[in-house]
C-alpha cells in the first residue's frame, strides 16, 4: 500500500511536471475533446441523413478539398522552422519577414484553390457527387478556404511561442462550435446543405478567430504586423524556403491520393451508399489524427532543437524513447480496440450502418501504423531528408492508387479500406528502413578527423591547391576552415596584408601541429556548420577538399555566407565528381596511388556545377571557377587556359570556386 502514494508522487513530480508531457497532454486533451464533438457530430449527422445523404455531403466537401491539397504548400512547417531559428536569434526583422511570407503564400493558395473549384464545380456535381444541383454548395465550401488561410502561420507563431494551451483551447472551442452549428442546421431541415453551410461558416470562423489572435500576439511581442515585415529581411533564406516548400507541395500533391481520392474513387466506380460506410470507417478509426497530430508538434520542435545542436546520439536516443515507449504501445492499443467495433458500432450509429464494420476493422490496421511511427516525419524534416520522405510519399501514393483503380470497381469499400492499410505498412517500413541505412552507411563512412589530421601530421604535409591564387586574395581576416595542419594558413598569416589568421577544424592533431609550429595564428575547434563567429567578419574564408566530407555541406557554405564580410571572398575546391575518378584510375596504372577504390569519406559528390548551384543557393556570387587539374594541359599551348573554360570546368580533376558577398 506505501508504494502507491509513491508511485503517484513520482508520476506528480517527475512525469507530470516535464513540459514536454504537459505539452503533448493538453494537446492530446484538447483533441481528444474535439475528437469527441466531432464524433458525436458524425454519429448524429450519419443517424439523421443515413448512407446515401450521408455519403453525398461527404462528395460535396471532399472535391473543395481535393484541389485545396493539390495546391497546398504546407508553409506552417517552414514557418515553424525558421521562426523558430530566429525567435532564438533575437532577429525580429526576419521574424516577421516570414510571417509576412507565410501569410501571403496560404493566402495565394487558397484563392488559387477557390477559382479551380468554381471553373469546376459544374463538372464535380455531375460526374463526383452525382447531383448537378450541388453546385452552389462546392463553391461555398470552397470560398471558406480563404479566411482559413489564415490558419497555417498562425498556428506556426503560436507553436514558435509555445502557445499550446492557446491552441488547444481554440481547437475546443471552435470544434465545440462547429458540431453546434452543423448539428442545429441539420435539425433545422437543411440536410446536405446543412452539413455544408456548417462547415463552411465554422472553417471561416476559425480562420479569423486565429489569425485575429496571432496578428494580436505579433505585434506585443515584436512591435509590428506581419504585412510590415520587410521582404529584404529574409533574402538569404528565400532559396531554402522555396526549396522546402517545393518538396512540402510535391508530398501534398503525392498525399491527395491517400487523403482525398479514395473517397472520389470509390462515388465514381460504386454509389453514395458505400461511400458512406467508407467515410464513417475512415473517421472512426481517424480519431488516431487526434493524438498523431499533438504528438508530432511536440516532438518536432524538440528534435529541431536537438538536432539544431548537432548531437546525432541524443537525437537517436529521442527516437529510440518515442518509438518503444510511446508510438508501439499507443499502436498495439488501437489494434486491441478493433476487434470491439462489431458490439460498439450499432450502440452509435444503428443497425443501418452494420457493413461499414469490416471497413473499420481493416482500417484499424493501418493506423495503428500510422500512430506508432508518429516520429518519423519529424525525424526526415529535422534532417533536412526532404527529398527522402517525398519518395517515401511517392511510394505510398502510388501504391495506393495503383491498389483502389484494380480492386474497387469490384471490392468496393472493403477492397479501398484493405488496400489503404496495406500501403500504409509498406510506406512507413519498407522505404523508411531502405532510407536509414543508406544514411547509417553514410555516416559510418564520415572521417575520424583526429585520425584523419594525424596521418597530415605524420607527413606534414596539407593538401594540394592553387597557392598562388589563394595568396591574391589573403588580406585582412582570414579563415582556414578545415585546415588540417595549418600549413596554409601558417603561410598566408605571413602575408604583410593579413591583419589575423584563423584556423578551424575537429582533429585536434593537427590543430596541436599548428599551434606548435604556427605561432601568428589562431587555431580553434569548431563544426563547419557551427562557426562561432559574429556575422560579416571575415575578408577571405577558404575551404580545401573538406566540404566532399561533410553530410549537409549546405550547412558550412551557408556559415561562410554568413560570417564573410560583405565585398569578402570565399574560395572553395573540391573534386570533381566522376570524372575524379578517372583520374584515380589513371595514378592507380601509374602506380602513384595505393588502390583503385574511391575514398569512402567522400560522402558528398560533387561536380563543377553542383558546387556552382549550392554557392549560388547559399546568397554568394560566383566570381571564379577553374580547374585544379587538368589532364595534358601542360603539353599544349596555352593549355592553362583550358583549366577556365568548359574543357577544365567538365573534365578537371577538382573544382576551384571562388565567390564574393554582395
Amino acid at each position: 500500500m506505501q508504494s502507491l502514494p509513491k508511485l503517484w508522487k513520482y508520476f506528480r513530480t517527475q512525469v507530470i511536471k516535464r513540459k514536454f508531457v504537459r505539452d503533448v497532454g493538453v494537446l492530446t486533451i484538447a483533441n481528444l475533446v474535439a475528437a469527441m464533438l466531432s464524433f458525436a457530430q458524425g454519429i448524429f449527422v450519419a443517424r439523421w441523413l443515413g448512407p446515401e445523404r450521408y455519403g453525398m455531403a461527404a462528395l460535396v466537401m471532399t472535391y473543395p478539398g481535393l484541389v485545396f491539397a493539390f495546391f497546398d504548400a504546407r508553409s506552417a512547417e517552414a514557418s515553424v522552422k525558421y521562426l523558430s531559428e530566429f525567435y532564438a536569434r533575437g532577429d525580429r526583422d526576419r521574424v516577421l519577414g516570414i510571417c509576412k511570407f507565410g501569410y501571403i503564400i496560404d493566402l495565394a493558395i487558397a484563392l488559387l484553390a477557390f477559382f479551380t473549384v468554381l471553373v469546376t464545380a459544374s463538372w464535380a456535381a455531375k460526374e463526383v457527387a452525382r447531383n448537378p444541383e450541388a453546385v452552389g454548395l462546392i463553391a461555398i465550401y470552397a470560398a471558406a478556404f480563404i479566411p482559413q488561410s489564415l490558419v497555417g502561420t498562425s498556428r506556426a507563431v503560436l507553436t514558435t511561442l509555445g502557445k499550446f494551451s492557446l491552441m488547444a483551447w481554440i481547437n475546443v472551442l471552435m470544434t465545440f462550435w462547429r458540431s453546434l452549428l452543423v448539428i442545429s442546421l441539420v435539425l433545422g431541415g437543411w440536410q446536405v446543405a446543412g452539413v455544408v453551410w456548417g462547415g463552411a461558416i465554422s472553417t471561416s470562423v476559425t480562420g479569423l478567430v486565429y489569425g485575429a489572435i496571432a496578428f494580436a500576439i505579433i505585434y506585443r511581442r515584436w512591435g509590428a504586423f506581419p504585412h510590415q515585415g520587410k521582404w529584404h529581411a529574409i533574402a538569404r533564406e528565400r532559396p531554402q524556403l522555396v526549396r522546402f516548400l517545393f518538396y512540402n507541395s510535391l508530398t501534398s500533391l503525392l498525399g491527395i491520393v491517400t487523403k482525398q481520392l479514395d473517397v472520389l474513387i470509390l462515388g465514381y466506380f460504386r454509389n453514395p451508399t458505400e461511400v458512406g460506410y467508407y467515410k464513417l470507417a475512415k473517421s472512426l478509426t481517424g480519431v488516431v489524427g487526434y493524438l498523431v497530430k499533438p504528438l508530432q508538434s511536440v516532438t518536432y520542435p524538440e528534435m529541431a532543437r536537438i538536432g539544431g545542436l548537432g548531437n546525432g546520439k541524443a537525437l537517436t536516443q529521442k527516437v529510440r524513447r518515442l518509438a518503444l515507449q510511446v508510438g508501439l504501445p499507443l499502436g498495439l492499443a488501437v489494434l486491441a480496440i478493433a476487434p470491439f467495433a462489431p458490439w460498439i458500432l450499432p450502440l452509435l450509429v444503428g443497425s443501418s450502418y452494420g457493413a461499414a464494420v469490416p471497413g473499420i476493422q481493416l482500417l484499424s490496421i493501418g493506423f495503428a501504423m500510422w500512430l506508432a511511427v508518429f516520429w518519423l516525419r519529424p525525424l526526415f524534416l529535422v534532417r533536412s531528408w526532404l527529398q527522402e520522405w517525398t519518395l517515401c510519399t511517392f511510394f505510398f501514393s502510388l501504391c495506393s492508387l495503383i491498389g483502389w483503380l484494380v480492386f474497387v470497381p469490384a471490392g468496393g469499400y472493403l477492397a479501398a479500406s484493405a488496400w489503404w492499410s496495406i500501403a500504409t505498412i509498406f510506406a512507413y517500413s519498407i522505404p523508411p528502413l531502405i532510407i536509414f541505412r543508406m544514411k547509417t552507411i553514410q555516416i559510418a563512412n564520415k572521417p575520424n578527423w583526429d585520425d584523419y589530421t594525424a596521418q597530415l601530421v605524420s607527413q606534414k604535409g596539407a593538401t594540394a591547391t592553387d597557392f598562388e591564387l589563394l595568396k591574391s586574395y589573403g588580406r585582412g581576416r582570414v579563415l582556414d576552415a578545415g585546415c588540417g595542419t595549418g600549413i596554409h594558413i601558417g603561410r598566408l598569416a605571413a602575408l604583410a596584408e593579413v591583419e589575423a589568421a584563423v584556423g578551424v577544424d575537429l582533429g585536434k592533431p593537427g590543430l596541436i601541429y599548428g599551434k606548435a609550429n604556427f605561432p601568428t595564428v589562431t587555431f580553434l575547434q569548431a563544426s563547419l556548420d557551427r562557426l562561432p563567429f559574429e556575422d560579416n567578419y571575415f575578408d577571405l574564408i577558404y575551404s580545401l577538399d573538406v566540404v566532399e566530407h561533410l553530410l549537409e555541406p549546405s550547412l558550412a557554405i551557408k556559415e561562410f555566407h554568413r560570417t564573410c564580410k560583405p565585398g569578402g571572398f570565399v574560395f572553395l575546391q573540391t573534386p570533381n565528381y566522376p570524372v575524379k575518378r578517372v583520374y584515380d584510375a589513371w595514378h592507380w596504372l601509374r602506380q602513384s596511388r595505393k588502390t583503385l577504390s574511391d575514398d569512402p569519406t567522400h560522402v558528398y559528390h560533387f561536380n563543377s556545377f553542383k558546387l556552382q548551384r549550392m554557392v549560388r543557393t547559399s546568397g554568394l556570387q560566383v566570381v571564379h571557377l577553374s580547374a585544379r587539374n587538368l589532364a595534358c594541359d601542360r603539353l599544349l599551348p596555352g593549355g592553362k587556359q583550358l583549366r577556365h573554360s568548359w574543357v577544365g570546368h567538365w573534365f578537371g580533376q577538382k573544382t576551384i570556386i571562388i565567390a564574393t558577398k554582395v
